[in-house]
């Protein structure tokens, strides 16, 4: 069920998911890439694995909220596992 509120956030969800399957391809060319470009590669990720984080914490806050885990039947642990 789309809503008014839902579609600022698919955007950018959509907009990370193509930047990811880019980043994707680029790491299959890593054997290239020097010992610089590596580390920072290494950091790059830790911190969207961070970010990401914490946008899934949001989103799961606000659905817990609005109870959509009970709408599934479902507790909020094993809804979001």
């Amino acid at each position: 069920m789309a809503t008014e509120t839902t579609e600022p956030v698919q955007g950018p969800l959509a907009r990370a998911r193509v930047a990811l399957a880019a980043a994707k391809h680029e790491a299959s060319q890593l054997a290239r890439a020097t010992t610089g470009q590596l580390q920072a590669r290494m950091g790059e990720a830790a911190q969207l694995r961070t970010d990401l984080d914490q946008v899934t914490v949001r989103v799961a806050l606000e659905a817990a909220g609005r109870g959509l885990h009970l709408d599934e039947g479902m507790s909020l642990y094993d809804w979001l596992t």
